[in-house]
């Protein structure tokens, strides 16, 4: 028996079919949107699907999604985009810092908070 396809999945074949092969053919996720009548939403969570298993790049200047091509030149553009992601990643990371330090409990001292110990072992 064949096994009956769920909405996401014919959805993310129609995304994967729709997109362009090259960044010349990149297109943004409102044409994407218009192309495939789904929302924004919609065609990020197909994206975020369809990256579990196949290069799916972007780049920086706007021009939207698209597929490496099969070539060289193809894959030195997924590295580099991976090396994009790399970074923000760091950055997003470096970001948390303050909100973990004030996220994570400190130790109080005893004795009465905010009172100063005349004894050098805080006690």
């Amino acid at each position: 028996m064949a096994k009956k396809l769920t909405e996401m999945e014919i959805f993310t074949s129609a995304l994967y079919n729709a997109l362009g092969v090259g960044h010349k053919n990149a297109q943004t996720r409102g044409e994407l949107c218009r192309r495939l009548r789904c929302s924004d939403r919609m065609l990020r969570k197909g994206i975020e699907i369809l990256r579990l298993d196949y290069a799916i790049l972007s780049r920086d200047d706007g021009k939207g999604y698209y597929l490496p091509e099969t070539t060289d030149a193809g894959r030195a553009d997924a590295r580099r985009w991976a090396r994009r992601q790399d970074r923000r990643v760091e950055a997003i990371r470096a970001a948390q810092a303050g909100a973990l330090k004030f996220a994570t409990p400190r130790r109080e001292p005893k004795g009465v908070y905010g009172q100063l110990s005349m004894f050098r072992d805080g006690g």
